[in-house]
């Protein structure tokens, strides 16, 4: 069974409630509890957990690189980037790595070959084995870099593989790719809100 704890915003006491519904479902059951707020993970601090017994450096997402030998300035890249990420200066075209989501677009378009996606390493997924008795997986986005939706994608599928009968997520809040990437395939949502114009 998957039981995901989500809000429409933040603050709602979100990460208070699935940690205490980890708890209990511990005393009977094999549970994992799974953070899935990879922008700002905190239900270990509600677990205890301070610091976790592994650490994976994880990649989700690419970024395009100008191959500069090939480059022939015709500035079709630069003509299709939806995100603003490639600059013509006074030496050529370059890309703001900051800028850049990966999307491909620049290298579909370059009609002698010279943009490339690599691989970065984009986020980390972690493990701990929290005192109750039950673990606790989280992820992490870096500072800066996107896919947080296929983060969570890929801590799901970390706790999936680990031994239980049921999984307490803690969505992010909002709306977005992560709380989609944490609602999708639960049995269960347990909305959290408070009574506010915002949290309405």
């Amino acid at each position: 069974m998957k039981i995901v704890v989500a809000s429409g915003k933040g603050g709602t006491g979100k990460s208070m409630f699935a940690s205490s519904l980890a708890l209990l479902f511990s005393e009977k059951t094999k549970v994992i509890a799974c953070d899935c707020d990879v922008d700002a993970p905190n239900l270990g601090f509600w677990l205890g957990v301070t610091t976790y017994d592994s650490e994976e450096n994880i990649s989700t997402s690419e970024k395009a690189k100008i191959v500069i030998d090939k480059c022939i300035e015709c500035g079709k890249c630069l003509e299709t980037c939806a995100f603003g990420a490639i600059e013509e200066t006074s030496s050529g075209f370059s890309i703001n790595p900051l800028l850049c989501e990966g999307c491909g677009v620049c290298q579909l378009v370059c009609p002698v070959e010279a943009i490339e996606l690599s691989p970065v390493m984009n986020g980390e997924i972690r493990a701990k084995d929290t005192k109750w008795g039950f673990p606790l997986v989280s992820g992490l986005l870096r500072p800066g870099e996107t896919g947080s939706g296929k983060i969570v994608q890929e801590l799901r599928r970390r706790a999936d593989s680990l031994d239980h009968n049921v999984t307490v997520l803690d969505a992010a809040a909002g709306i977005g790719c992560p709380v989609i990437a944490s609602v999708t395939g639960c049995d269960y949502a347990i909305l959290v809100t408070e009574p506010t114009p915002s949290g309405f």
